[in-house]
């Protein structure tokens, strides 16, 4: 873990060291980088080191709420954080409920998000993404952060300063102009 960050300004500076400035993640150049090699040993070495807290975690939420309702998603290939994402058990079949942590293993931080999936006529129409506070997520999202700090010692990032634009990075999903504090510091595909 790189260092402790909560301010826009303190991450904004964080993610200098790990997104190299004016390239695009798509040219040759961006995997090439200081920045981009700096990127891939924090994915790692962060990786390696809350590997069975995390696992823990999963493992503790797949006894709780069951394991065909709680699904890993870390991608260290594509993102800098774990994820995990928990259904509720009441939601209804075409009306999939869920709950989304994502811890980063650059700086101290979890963030939760909601996700409604819906199906109409066997078609999946695009999930809705929330990052407010949501009734139907409410206790599953309480519990997710009083698990992320304390089986991973990590604190609630707020939304107002993930949304911060970092108009100088661009990562897989997201170009210049478009990429935010979020999507450095935890993942640019928020599904």
């Amino acid at each position: 873990m790189a260092v402790s960050a909560s301010s826009a300004e303190e991450l904004l500076r964080l993610v200098r060291n790990y997104y190299p400035p004016g390239i695009d993640a798509h040219d040759s150049s961006y995997r090439d980088s200081p920045q981009f090699r700096a990127l891939v040993s924090a994915r790692a070495q962060g990786a390696r080191e809350r590997a069975d807290s995390w696992g823990g975690l999963v493992r503790a939420l797949g006894k709780r709420h069951g394991r065909d309702r709680v699904f890993d998603t870390t991608n260290f290939n594509l993102d800098s954080c774990f994820a995990v994402r928990v259904y509720e058990a009441s939601a209804p079949k075409d009306n999939a409920v869920a709950a989304v942590l994502l811890v980063s293993v650059l700086t101290p931080l979890h963030a939760l998000y909601t996700v409604l999936e819906r199906r109409v006529a066997a078609k999946n129409l695009p999930a809705e993404v929330f990052t407010v506070p949501r009734k139907e997520t409410e206790a599953l999202v309480s519990e997710l952060n009083r698990e992320a700090a304390e089986r991973l010692h990590t604190t609630l990032a707020d939304w107002a300063v993930l949304e911060t634009p970092v108009p100088w990075a661009s990562t897989v999903h997201a170009d210049f102009t478009k990429a935010t504090l979020a999507d450095l510091l935890f993942s640019d595909d928020r599904w």
